[in-house]
């Protein structure tokens, strides 16, 4: 058995897993047949250098606790430094970028990421317009003013895969609401003289408009968007979200 560690969407879809102790990524073409485990167990963690597998052998969810405590990810999801005070300086010259997303024709998402990969991100994320919003020279600002934004224009700190794929299936898409939160904020004094960029750009992902949710993937692997992956099988098209599948075995 294989065991799921992540799905990437961008720019092709890729999967990490686990076959045995060896670490494996590829990516995911051609006609594939994956049938997934019900339950997830623990996928481990990342370091700087490599991944590990879970000394715990934690099931019931795809990172336990101890795991996740050692996932250099907290490390830009948090600015938690604990085992990683070696990188504090270096992180700390990188240059941090507020970003606006907008899913479908209603949801704005506010979110912080490293400046070269804006882009990047908000394609990951399954945004269908996104904006450069804010530039700073560090990581503390960058997250202390997303929050600001956040509370003060009601953005979304994330949106579920669930409501993404929601929005797939109505197939409503526009950046006015964008464009409206945009003007907004630069419309506010506390944000007016910060703002970077008014310059919004469109993702396009070339999904399929009609589709059937399926639990497991056997097919043709067509594209995907956020961690929705499309396939197609006797002329239908299907979907599955990858997300749910993270921790499983296949």
């Amino acid at each position: 058995m294989n065991h799921l560690i992540y799905f990437y969407s961008s720019p092709k879809p890729k999967i990490q897993y686990w076959l045995d102790h060896e670490f494996i990524e590829e990516d995911l073409i051609g006609e594939i047949n994956f049938n997934f485990s019900p339950e997830r167990k623990c996928i481990g963690y990342k370091t700087e250098e490599k991944y590990f597998k879970c000394p715990y052998h934690s099931e019931s969810k795809k990172q336990c606790y101890p795991c996740a405590f050692k996932d250099i990810s907290k490390v830009y999801t948090r600015l938690d430094f604990t085992g990683y005070e070696h990188i504090k300086e270096e992180v700390s010259k990188e240059n941090f970028s507020i970003y606006l997303a907008s899913f479908g024709d209603s949801i704005i998402k506010c979110g912080v990421t490293r400046t070269e990969r804006v882009q990047t991100r908000t394609m990951e994320q399954g945004a269908d317009y996104f904006i450069e919003l804010m530039r700073f020279d560090n990581a503390e600002t960058a997250y202390d003013t997303e929050n600001n934004l956040q509370n003060s224009f009601n953005f979304k700190n994330a949106v579920r895969v669930d409501t993404k794929l929601k929005i797939a299936l109505a197939g409503n898409f526009s950046s006015e609401k964008l464009e409206d939160a945009v003007a907004k904020v630069c419309e506010t004094e506390d944000f007016s003289s910060i703002v970077h960029s008014k310059n919004i750009q469109k993702i396009d992902y070339n999904t399929p408009k009609d589709f059937a949710v399926a639990n497991s993937i056997d097919g043709e692997i067509l594209c995907s968007k956020s961690s929705l992956l499309f396939f197609k099988k006797d002329g239908q098209n299907f979907c599955i979200n990858m997300r749910k599948k993270e921790g499983c075995e296949f």
